[in-house]
């Protein structure tokens, strides 16, 4: 009987109180952290933390998550009503309570109808309207009146579901069906995620792991805090939880060691940690006071870490101390060394492996024998075992070795994707060139297109003739130019870049496995084969005995360390350290230790042609080394960056000196610290252990930053693009809006183009709120005839070439956008385009679209028909 009464309880007890939905919230923020701690810790084995750094980072993300756990919670409590609540609430929820079991599942499915139902309008029903206003007024109706009707479903389906949980025994509990959903849930994604392993790369294994364990778990502890908490002050568990959120705030930056956890390794503690300096960053410059982001002054947005600061106006406006030291890097001529005079006149045959990882090659002590013709080299030349290259981005590691600087001290222009090489660089083709030098390159990609200036210095070029074409076809366009040029009178360069290496590895035979590692093992074989096969023509053409011979890749490449793959996102030295071997004809057998950087090739080359720069530079000839003249004593710096630009935000700095690398991420001012002799793979920070090395090493790499950019870059752009008012006058006139950002409309310079010409777009943005989050703008062209246009031939970029998060938006500041798209030559021509715009927050577009009837997105706002022309 007793039984009886508790599965028909009053349908209008009353709701938990605020103090138990609070009590609630705030016990399933804490397990959520909980977990994601763990996930941090033991996402990656082989780098377990130190206890303190495991504590801090798991203290860290439990403040972190307390505060919107504690809100979802008391929205819950008034979204899903008396009923579902009421009924939720019973004295425990492993007790057999089929009604509860029904309105919660019925409470769920509303939650879920709603939520899939409002994507849905959402997608549609603005797109109707010619003005977004009137769209906006549309959407909300629709979804008032879709609310209301899974309201009337949701009381529909709740008898039967209330009959069948009664057939099911133990199971007609909140807390048991609770868990089976949570397990069943569980294993169907992980059944996804490795069905689909590139859904798995695209989400990572941290917020995998923290999504599928953490959200059962928070949940379940939070039911069954909630029918224990009877009485008690609200208040109390809100102060509680503000109390923990501002203390981790003030505390979090005040150590180093347990930030990569929070903001690398965890699930959502990146995206918690952003939203948290956002809120908290008053000037809206990018960088808050509390949460670890450095900012010394949040009421002067000219203050911030990264910000330029100007020596000896007594401001500290990158908020790091340090004299001002641009002597980190010394400049010199080059430090050029003794060149033989029985030298001959000397050819140079240049191959650079894009990605190229030396620990592959057999000669760094790889087991496999993937690199035999590289390896040979090595034995007959010099081979570089300790090699930093100056950017884990190609576009800024190649003019490194062509100049002899690192990124901050090449003249960069504007370009938004790919940045324009101005003209007063000077590159060692065009020094050669001036030298009667024949200068040519064969490029198997069609990447640096549209990059301005990028081959400079270089008479005859060719590219492609895709974005990763067959290697073959490029070794035997490069077998032809080289066959060419032995034929000539002229003494001559020859650079061939190889791309197979370079993600996706499209032309991997699958000969060692379908893994990430075994496709790209089975890629670095071939590229080593195209070297032979480059040799091998060398020897057949008789130049062999007067060719110095330099095997190089741009950068190295993550396989997984440290959660990444790829590279161009993090400077850890597995994407900083290259490959490097030089054979010289006449010059002995040799393994350079010492660490060099990739930008020593420059000065290396102008010493054996004989040639001299007019302008002073920090890279050294390694021509000394070869010659086991000189060794390095480990006190120099080597400097690797990743800047800013319109596709690719990151703002990274790294400082090698001796066995130490300080890795400095500059827009949320954390700062790592390794010994790379006793840990070569970066998983032991000691940033926090060795606060010596750490200051040291601060203040000469922030000091000489502070110095290296010609003049305050980033402000001035950012300054230039603000505008007083939007003009009257514009091509398209919009009304386009997504949260916090207004699109009024964009001036397209040219609507007839030609190829390799420029696209000419300028989007004019307000920004409505303070936005939490960074807005991509996306220009997107298609060929009406369904014709496949060639790769990144779009204009998707962050706002003002990358240096103006949306993030950084004042409300009500007014931004002029401008972006110029090089049309690719290999464009099938003459052709005429459609163009569309949308506005992205990572991959997922946040302006309403259509599908067309080739499940192409069409979007909402069309930008018109560009005619190309040959």
């Amino acid at each position: 009987m007793a039984r009886r009464a508790h599965e028909h309880r009053d349908p209008t007890a009353p709701l938990p109180t605020w103090a138990a939905t609070s009590w609630a919230g705030l016990i399933a923020g804490g397990v959520f952290g909980l977990v994601d701690g763990l996930v941090a810790i033991f996402v990656e084995p082989e780098a377990l933390p130190s206890l303190g750094n495991a504590a801090l980072a798991t203290v860290s993300l439990v403040g972190l998550y307390v505060p919107p756990a504690l809100l979802a919670a008391l929205l819950v409590r008034l979204h899903l009503g008396r009923r579902v609540a009421a009924r939720g609430a019973g004295p425990s929820p492993w007790r057999r309570d089929p009604e509860a079991v029904a309105a919660l599942v019925a409470g769920g499915l509303h939650l879920a109808g709603r939520g899939a139902l409002g994507a849905l309008l959402a997608a549609i029903v603005p797109q109707q309207f010619a003005r977004a206003v009137y769209g906006n007024l549309a959407l909300g109706l629709a979804l008032a009146a879709a609310g209301w009707l899974l309201v009337q479903l949701r009381d529909w389906i709740e008898p039967p579901l209330r009959r069948a949980a009664r057939w099911l025994g133990p199971l007609a509990s909140p807390g048991r069906m609770g868990l089976l959903l949570g397990l069943l849930g569980l294993i169907g994604v992980w059944i996804v995620a490795a069905s689909v392993p590139e859904l798995r790369r695209a989400l990572g294994l941290g917020p995998l792991l923290a999504g599928t364990l953490g959200t059962p778990l928070a949940l379940g502890a939070g039911a069954l805090a909630l029918p224990r908490v009877r009485r008690g002050p609200a208040a109390l568990a809100w102060l509680v939880a503000l109390a923990i959120f501002l203390g981790c705030g003030f505390a979090y930056g005040l150590r180093y060691g347990h930030r990569p956890l929070v903001e690398n390794r965890s699930g959502f503690g990146r995206w918690a940690l952003g939203g948290a300096q956002a809120a908290f960053d008053w000037d809206r410059d990018g960088s808050s006071r509390l949460f670890g982001g450095g900012d010394c002054d949040d009421f002067d947005a000219a203050v911030h870490p990264g910000a330029w600061d100007a020596p000896g106006d007594g401001v500290d406006a990158d908020c790091l101390a340090g004299d001002s030291n641009p002597a980190v890097l010394e400049l010199g001529d080059g430090a050029f060394g003794r060149r033989s005079r029985r030298l001959p006149r000397l050819r140079f045959l240049v191959i650079t492996i894009d990605a190229l990882r030396p620990d592959r090659l057999g000669r760094a002590g790889h087991p496999r024998e993937l690199t035999p013709n590289i390896d040979a080299l090595a034995e007959h030349g010099s081979w570089f075992a300790d090699v930093t290259a100056s950017s884990s981005r190609s576009i800024r590691s190649i003019p490194g070795f062509w100049s002899g600087f690192p990124p901050s001290q090449i003249v960069y222009g504007t370009g938004f994707q790919w940045p324009r090489l101005e003209d007063a660089n000077e590159m060692v083709p065009e020094l050669l060139r001036d030298a009667d030098y024949d200068t040519s390159a064969v490029v198997g990609t069609t990447y640096f297109t549209r990059a301005r200036g990028f081959f400079q210095g270089w008479e005859h070029v060719f590219q492609g003739p895709e974005y990763q074409p067959d290697p073959r076809l490029v070794t035997d366009r490069a077998l032809l130019e080289l066959e060419r040029l032995a034929k000539g009178e002229r003494p001559w360069i020859l650079w061939v870049h190889l791309f197979n290496v370079h993600r996706p590895h499209r032309h991997a035979e699958r000969r060692f496995g379908d893994t990430l590692r075994d496709t790209y093992a089975a890629v670095v074989v071939r590229a080593d084969e195209l070297v032979g096969r480059l040799l091998a023509e060398l020897e057949a053409q008789g130049e062999r005995e007067r060719t110095a011979v330099i095997v190089a890749s741009d950068h190295g490449e993550a396989l997984g360390e440290h959660g990444v793959e790829g590279h161009a996102t993090t400077l850890y030295d597995v994407e900083t350290r290259s490959t490097l071997v030089i054979d010289v004809p006449g010059l002995p057998t040799r393994e350079v230790l010492s660490p060099v950087g990739l930008i020593d090739v420059a000065p290396t080359l102008m010493n054996l042609a004989g040639v001299r720069p007019s302008r002073s530079m920090p890279a050294r000839s390694l021509l000394p080394l070869m010659r086991g003249e000189r060794q390095e004593t480990g006190r120099r710096s080597l400097i690797s960056e990743l800047l800013p630009d319109g596709r690719f935000a990151f703002d990274q700095k790294a400082l090698r000196e001796g066995d130490y690398r300080l890795i400095w991420s500059v827009r949320s001012g954390a700062f790592q610290l390794f010994d790379i002799a006793s840990d070569p793979g970066e998983l032991n920070d000691l940033i926090d252990a060795r606060p010596e090395v750490a200051e040291r090493m601060r203040g000469r790499l922030v000091s000489w930053a502070a110095l290296a950019n010609a003049g305050d870059r980033r402000e001035q752009i950012v300054r230039d693009a603000r505008l007083e008012a939007i003009p009257d006058e514009m091509d398209v006139r919009l009304d386009a809006r997504v949260p916090g950002l207004r699109i009024h409309g964009f001036d397209i310079a040219s609507r007839d183009v030609r190829l390799g010409g420029t696209i000419e777009v300028t989007f004019y943005l307000e920004a409505t709120r303070r936005m939490a989050k960074n807005y991509m703008i996306d220009l997107v062209f298609e060929d009406p005839r369904g014709r496949q246009l060639p790769e990144a031939f779009e204009g998707v970029h962050v706002p003002v070439h990358g240096l103006h998060p949306t993030t950084e938006w004042e409300p009500g500041e007014l931004i002029r956008d401008e972006i110029e798209i090089i049309v690719p030559p290999d464009l099938p021509a003459p052709v005429e385009l459609e163009a569309s715009f949308g506005v992205r927050e990572g991959d997922q577009y946040r302006l309403p679209f259509k599908m067309g009837s080739d499940g192409t997105r069409v979007f909402l706002h069309p930008v018109g028909t560009l005619d190309v022309r040959p």
